[in-house]
């Protein structure tokens, strides 16, 4: 057993070979263990206890939904690295820009089609 970032780990070692390791997070393989697929997935600590892997303090989620939780970002909003659609004042049309991009304090950016200049302030 060992600690990293707070979670308790376990080296586990291939039977059938002597160098082969594998750590596993104890809340993952405890959730595995139960027979729950974690793929693509990953597992919130609902008290924010990291060594409290008690099932019932555990969340699966995906990892967007964990971003938005720890963040406070609404599910409407969207991540940093999605894209939104930011519309050109001067000709009108609608260009796709990573949000966070706009979430700068002062953002610029050039229309693809005009060539007008795009800027706005986040306070």
């Amino acid at each position: 057993m060992s600690k990293s970032r707070g979670y308790i780990n376990y080296n586990l070692r291939n039977a059938n070979t002597i160098s082969s390791r594998t750590t596993i997070a104890e809340h993952r393989w405890l959730l595995k263990d139960l027979g729950i697929d974690l793929t693509g997935k990953v597992v919130h600590h609902i008290d924010g206890d990291k060594e409290n892997n008690n099932p019932n303090n555990l969340e699966i989620m995906t990892q967007g939904e964990h971003t938005r939780l720890h963040w406070g970002i609404q599910p409407s909003e969207p991540l940093s690295h999605e894209y939104i659609q930011v519309v050109c004042p001067a000709c009108g049309k609608a260009h796709s820009v990573m949000y966070a991009h706009t979430r700068r304090k002062n953002y610029t950016g050039q229309c693809r089609s005009c060539g007008q200049e795009m800027r706005w302030r986040n306070r």
